[in-house]
């Protein structure tokens, strides 16, 4: 019934473009240790992923979409040699359109239900110090983007993203003397809107004026006053930003504004929810040396901005700097590294429970991974990771732990090339 209905579909597709099945699969194994719960432990753990997906790729003369659904298998055989492996489905599609010279539209559709393991929280909260145990997640999320070419130095541009995250999994916390429930995880909406003009001033300059306006629901973390707390915020971010060539190989895009803070409902009158804060991000992307099949890019990075943390349930005004360093080595080989440091610039947030130790707000990570390209269908990555966590800086228990260290070789293959990420 089910492969009926798809080539149903497909000849509808075609009738109009250009309809392509393609299948695949990602094999991953990984050798290291992670963070085994407590603030002073690491555990050692070996993992095997396999990942078998299956799409289908339609493309016309002014758009095209795609849709590719993939199951997760993941098993730790050290040291959980005797559990059953874990199961995650997704499902991601996108559609680009382009309807005439002037315009373009962009929509990207990820849904994702299953267990998630320490290292895909760590993909999924990017950037984030503290992180949730492993634990059954449902994540909805959806971006799209869209230009238009008002006049030869106007462009219109708009932004959309909106987000969700739930779990039913629910963990005991001690609330007044006595227990209580709540989710493991905080329940997440976002959804955020952002309007801009980009204005050429000439041919190596450009302005760009933007305007986020964004809601943020948080529901089921602890405070002073609740085991289970929910908190609303309104959030506005003006920012105004130069993108200027300073060469043919050199960029730099530099932004300023701030962010206004409406708590529409304040589950905590004591803490701090930061209501007007600076933002500010700025960009130096670098063409360092290039032939005609080797080329190498660097990328150099600092922001800030105010965040609403979903794993503590805090505003905090977070800052982070990464650098970037990508290698095309051929046809075949490609490589890069990439380096960052996180940490939150706002006074430390205090212990959810007295006695406890500080939240995590600071984070570095390095990865450096390695690509080889065997043929059109199969790609091998290998490669090593290294991240560490730590209390804010000016906490007065502040120290590094939750060690995460990996070395790891994913086998990649695919019945058709996969489409280019966006730009």
């Amino acid at each position: 019934m089910l492969a009926s209905g798809l080539a149903v579909l497909s000849a509808l597709l075609a009738l109009q473009g250009t309809t392509e099945f393609e299948a695949g699969a990602r094999i991953e194994a990984r050798a290291g240790e992670v963070p085994a719960g407590t603030a002073s432990a690491e555990q050692k753990q070996v993992i095997l992923a396999a990942t078998p997906l299956v799409g289908l790729r339609w493309s016309g003369e002014e758009s095209e979409a795609r849709a590719i659904s993939a199951t997760r298998i993941f098993w730790r055989p050290v040291p959980l040699f005797e559990s059953r492996p874990l199961f995650l489905e997704t499902l991601d599609t996108s559609f680009l359109a382009r309807p005439n010279r002037r315009s373009r539209f962009q929509l990207d559709l990820h849904g994702s239900y299953g267990e998630e393991d320490y290292t895909l929280l760590s993909q999924q909260f990017v950037g984030q110090p503290m992180l949730p145990p492993t634990l059954t997640l449902l994540t909805l999320d959806a971006a799209g983007d869209g230009s238009w070419r008002e006049s030869r130095r106007t462009t219109l541009t708009l932004l959309l993203a909106a987000i969700h995250r739930q779990t039913p999994d629910s963990q005991i916390v001690t609330f007044a003397g006595a227990t209580a429930s709540r989710p493991a995880l905080p329940t997440q909406t976002l959804i955020a809107a952002t309007p801009g003009v980009r204005y050429a001033l000439d041919r190596r300059s450009k302005l760009e004026a933007l305007l986020e306006l964004g809601e943020t629901d948080i529901q089921g973390f602890q405070t002073t006053n609740s085991p289970s707390a929910r908190m609303n915020v309104l959030t506005i971010q003006p920012q105004l930003g130069l993108v200027q060539d300073l060469s043919r190989s050199q960029q730099v895009r530099a932004f300023a504004g701030l962010t206004y803070a409406a708590v529409l409902i304040n589950p905590d009158k004591q803490r701090n929810w930061l209501p007007l804060t600076p933002l500010c991000r700025v960009e130096l992307g670098s063409l360092l040396w290039r032939t005609r099949a080797s080329a190498l890019r660097s990328s150099l990075g600092a922001r800030m901005a105010w965040y609403a943390d979903p794993v503590l349930g805090a505003a905090v005004l977070r800052g982070m700097t990464e650098a970037r360093l990508e290698a095309q080595l051929g046809l075949r080989w490609s490589a890069g590294a990439h380096a960052a440091f996180t940490t939150d610039l706002n006074a430390p947030l205090a212990a959810p429970v007295t006695g406890d130790v500080s939240p995590d707000e600071t984070m570095v990570l390095v990865e450096v991974p390695f690509r080889y390209r065997w043929s059109t269908q199969l790609d091998v990555e290998f490669g090593a990771r290294y991240a560490e966590r730590a209390p804010n800086l000016a906490a007065a228990d502040f120290g590094w732990h939750y060690r995460e260290l990996w070395a790891f070789v994913t086998l990649l293959t695919t019945t058709s090339r996969p489409a280019r990420p966006r730009s």
